[in-house]
């Protein structure tokens, strides 16, 4: 996001033909941005930062992580009104994992609950979270992607952009990103619900949406 702090980099980068950036915003929760050391995300800059891109025609494709430690039932729904708030184009949800090999697998060894390698695409709930059941976690991953590319949800969004400065420039790449999140969701058949109105269910373990590779 820090793109965003120099007018005149964002005026050349559109200039040169920049159509849309992929920034890893992780979380609105400032507690969970400090947990991952992403300190130099400060989450009352997004508006700003984003409009700015927005009025050279840069779209913002969002990476959104879920299950950090300050994550509860309520951030799906959360998450998913501030992503609209902000206009922001496109989304990639990820579940937070402790990959084998770095820190936060050693810190979190006794709470894995998932040992087969091929769960491990960020996608898949494979250690117990610490504010929600696993089944929450993987409900509400799933609804949110599901909302997130609702048809109605991507055509405003396409509908928006074709009306931003230099939107046009970069339309047939937003609008092919956008389907191809659309055609997972239909694909895969992504469901899942919303944990904070849905509580009753959190015994049913939601079909993930990724589909599942089996050892050999």
């Amino acid at each position: 996001m820090s793109l965003a702090n120099d007018p005149d980099l964002v005026r050349r980068a559109a200039e040169a033909g920049c159509v849309g950036v992929f920034v890893g915003m992780e979380s609105f929760s400032e507690e969970n941005l400090q947990a991952v050391n992403k300190r130099f995300n400060r989450v009352e800059k997004y508006r700003d930062a984003i409009k700015r891109l927005h009025a050279h025609g840069i779209a913002v494709e969002a990476g959104i992580v879920f299950g950090l430690p300050a994550d509860r039932p309520q951030v799906f729904e959360t998450t998913l009104r501030q992503l609209d708030e902000l206009e922001v184009d496109a989304i990639q949800v990820s579940i937070a994992t402790p990959l084998p090999g770095t820190p936060q697998f050693e810190a979190r060894k006794a709470e894995i609950m998932d040992r087969n390698w091929a769960h491990y695409d960020l996608h898949h709930v494979v250690v117990e979270p610490r504010g929600m059941s696993a089944e929450a976690l993987q409900a509400g991953h799933d609804w949110v992607t599901r909302e997130f590319y609702r048809p109605w949800r991507v055509a405003r969004r396409i509908w928006r952009q074709v009306w931003r400065p230099r939107g046009w420039q970069g339309i047939a790449c937003f609008v092919a990103i956008n389907l191809a999140y659309l055609g997972r969701v239909q694909r895969w058949h992504i469901r899942g619900w919303n944990p904070a109105l849905d509580a009753g269910r959190g015994d049913q373990r939601p079909r993930p949406w990724w589909p599942r590779l089996e050892p050999a």
